[in-house]
């Protein structure tokens, strides 16, 4: 089972305290975490439309990640067959999945040892493109002039390392 924690990695690549992600509103950070996962798919499905699509499930290929959860999970986050407008981000789980727009995106493996870094590396792919997306809200939360400098100097970067880690995604697995 992989143990990310998605908001810890923000703000390690945003190079900032922890505290100045979690005071960014909930609802940007959902939104930058959909617009991540558009982006690095879109990105997977561009460079290898294997790995795409079996990353990309039906709820119906995806019983055993979905079985994981309790139903008052399910009902919580809007996990029902039909729905295309829940989103969930499930990394510490058994099987690491995430549910968007209404499919499942696994990380599922021939070899199960490969499934946790897998999700580790889509985790830092997305980790980063939100350090950069949400890069005005997570400095304005810092008051630390030197740190507001160095998390600059980081997020200026951050997107062309979504790229390379996508690179290394496609090229991995």
């Amino acid at each position: 089972m992989a143990k990310i924690r998605l908001r810890y990695e923000i703000a390690k690549k945003a190079k900032v305290p922890k505290g100045a992600v979690k005071r960014v509103r909930s609802k940007d950070s959902t939104t930058q975490a959909k617009a991540a996962i558009s982006y690095i798919m879109n990105k997977i499905q561009a460079d290898d439309s294997t790995l795409y699509a079996a990353m990309d499930q039906t709820v119906a290929e995806s019983s055993a990640e979905l079985a994981q959860l309790k139903e008052s999970t399910k009902e919580m986050f809007n996990i029902v067959e039909g729905k295309t407008d829940g989103f969930f981000c499930s990394f510490n789980t058994t099987i690491p999945f995430i549910w968007y727009n209404g499919r499942i995106i696994t990380f599922n493996r021939s070899n199960a040892a490969e499934e946790a870094p897998f999700a580790s590396s889509f985790a830092n792919a997305m980790a980063y493109y939100m350090a950069s997306t949400l890069s005005d809200k997570i400095i304005s939360n810092t008051s630390n002039l030197k740190t507001k400098e160095s998390a600059k100097r980081a997020v200026s970067t951050n997107l062309s390392a979504v790229d390379t880690q996508i690179a290394s995604i496609v090229s991995t697995y």
